[in-house]
Order: structure tokens, then sequence, then C-alpha cells
């Protein structure tokens, strides 16, 4: 009995091994019969090969041909398979494409934002759809016409442009001019003033609210126009009388310039006028004292008062001597003795108060 139990213990353990035997190569030719499924895995710039006998391109089969290859995909990620079928091939080919979202940063008004990309996306697009306006002077760092790739940053500053002027004035000059038509007294403005100004524009500029940057952009000037007076000169002439020696009057008298203009249009600088000479007056021809000869134009003077040589210019009321010359002596004071070519013309002038120019 002993030795029958041991064979029949023999025997149950071969046909175990058998089964198991059995078993393995069914599994075995079941896996043969399979086809064997080839993942060509393009990620990025990366490829990979990864053989699986799962169901043909089956989500879970991607998941685990992905995993196999060590491909991480995030939410946003876009996943695209393509199966071949060819029948000679045994092996069938499975071709799996991973775009990863692609991600470009916006920076505006402090805060900078992650943004993910579409496909195409351009600069334009992508301040769009963050709903973000640009104020006309905003700088952006990147056209807005050109694409965005992932890694891009664009900044956009925001940009506040103003503009301020100075102005500086001077005051303008101010000219008098003699005006020979008006009479002496009357003045009136023949041009008028116009102060200098320089007028600089300047441009304000804000970034970001940061420093602000000042630069000089205009400049206008407004020359000065100087302001010009007239003043008149214009004296109402006499008709000389028969008592006259000459009758070049005078016809304008400019106070401010010094200067008297005769009937003959010829114009003498004087140095001073005065009405505190009286005059006498003498004939007779022959040499006067400074070797001159005695003739109209040359009178008699007190040289201690008058020197020799002064030329001036003599005139009384209707009377007009006119110019003459100190050349001659024999009188004291503030006398002056006017020649004349007849005795009867000096009995008939006798004596009387004169005005006196002193000529330069």
């Amino acid at each position: 009995m002993t030795q029958y139990s041991n064979k029949a213990g023999s025997l149950v353990r071969r046909l175990v091994l058998v089964f198991a035997m059995v078993l393995a190569l069914a599994c075995l030719l079941a896996n043969t019969a399979k086809a064997k499924n080839v993942y060509t895995i393009k990620a990025d710039a990366n490829v990979y090969t990864v053989e699986s006998f799962s169901a043909d391109g089956s989500s879970s089969a991607v998941d685990e041909a992905l995993d196999e290859a060590g491909v991480e995909l995030s939410a946003t990620d876009k996943v695209d398979v393509e199966e071949t079928e060819d029948e000679s091939d045994p092996d069938a080919t499975v071709k799996v494409s991973v775009t990863h979202a692609q991600y470009a940063t916006l920076t505006v008004d402090g805060t900078l934002t992650s943004v993910l990309l579409q496909e195409g996306d351009t600069v334009k697009d992508v301040i769009n759809r963050l709903n973000i306006k640009l104020g006309e002077n905003d700088i952006v760092s990147m056209k807005l016409s050109d694409k965005v790739d992932g890694g891009d940053s664009i900044v956009i500053n925001r940009v506040e442009i103003t503009y301020f002027d100075k102005v500086k004035t001077s005051d303008f000059d101010t000219a008098r001019v003699a005006d020979p038509d008006s009479y002496i007294g009357t003045e009136y403005i023949k041009q008028e003033g116009v102060p200098g100004k320089v007028v600089r524009t300047y441009e304000k500029k804000v970034i970001d609210g940061g420093e602000p940057i000042i630069t000089e952009v205009k400049k206008e000037v407004t020359e000065m126009v100087t302001e010009v007076t007239a003043y008149g000169t214009r004296v109402d002439s006499p008709s000389p009388s028969g008592l006259s020696a000459s009758r070049n009057v005078i016809t304008n008298i400019d106070k401010e310039q010094g200067t008297i203009t005769l009937s003959d249009g010829s114009t003498y600088g004087y140095s001073s006028v005065s009405d505190s000479f009286s005059a006498t007056a003498y004939s007779g021809g022959g040499t006067t004292s400074t070797g001159r000869a005695a003739q109209i134009g040359v009178v008699a003077v007190d040289p201690s008062v008058i020197p020799y040589g002064t030329r001036m210019y003599i005139t009384s009321g209707s009377i007009v001597y006119g110019v003459c010359v100190a050349g001659d002596c024999g009188v004291h004071g503030h006398l002056i003795d006017l020649y004349f070519n007849s005795a009867s013309h000096c009995r008939s002038f006798g004596r009387r108060g004169i005005t006196v120019y002193f000529l330069n």
C-alpha cells in the first residue's frame, strides 16, 4: 500500500507539471497570435519608439506607450494618434504626436501674466484676449503683427505725454525820430513797439509712472520791434524884412538832435542857443582884427565872451542876418556888431535883441 501511494503522488505531480506547461504554451501562443504594435512618439524635438501588444491605438494603450517613453502630459497638451494599416506589415505602427502647450508672458501695469498660446497667435491677439487697452503713446516691446512663440515675453509700457511752454519776454526798445512836416511840440507813435518773446515748448514723458523725461521740442522767437515816436520840428518861418542880410530862414528846429534846417535845405548842428545877446550894426569895409575882409557874414564880438572863429546863425524876428563868423572885435559883453553894406542900413537897424544859434 505504501508503494502504491508514492506512485500515485508522482503521477499527480507529473500531470500538474504537464498542465502548467500546456497553459504556458497556450498563453505564449495567444500572445503570439496578437499583433504587435509599434508606437512612434514625437514630442517636441524628441522621437521615441515603444512596442506594445495592447489594442491598436486605444486610449489606454497610447497612455501606456507615453508612460513607457517617459513623456509627461498636462491638461492643455494636444495628442494626435495616427494608425497605419499595411497588411504586408505584421507589426502595426501607431504614430503619436505630442504638442506641448506653449506659454508666453505679458507684463503691463506692474502685473506679469502667463498666457496660454493658440496656434498662430500674434501679439495683437494676445493683447485682445486679455482685454488690454493700449493708449496712443504706449510702447509694446514687440510689433503687434509679430507671431508669438512659447517663452516670448511681451512688455507694455504705459506712456503719458503732456506738453508745456516756458515764455521769456524782453521789453522793446524805443526811438525818437524827427518829423519835418509836423510842427514843433507835437508827437505821435509812428511804430508800435512789440516785446521780444521766446516760447520754448517742452514734452513731458512719463513711463510707467517713473521720473518724467523733459525734452525741448519747439522754439519760437518773436523778434522785438522798436517803438518809434515821431516828434515835430517844423516852425513858422518869417518873411524876411528889408533889413535882412539873408533870406535863408529857419524852417525846422530839432532840439533833440540839436540841428536847424534852413529854407535852402541845408542843416546845421548847434551846441546852444541864446536870447541874451543884443546887436548893433557897422559898415565901411576894410580889414578886421583877425585879418578877414569886413563884409556881410563877419561880425564883431567880445573875444572873451565869443571866441574868434565861432560860427553862428543870427536872427531878430523878421530880420534875418543868417550864418556868420566871429572875425572882429571892438564890442564888450553880450553885444555883437553886425556888418552891413551901407551906413543907412546900419542906422535903420539900430540896436535890438537877437537870437543866436552857436553852430558846431
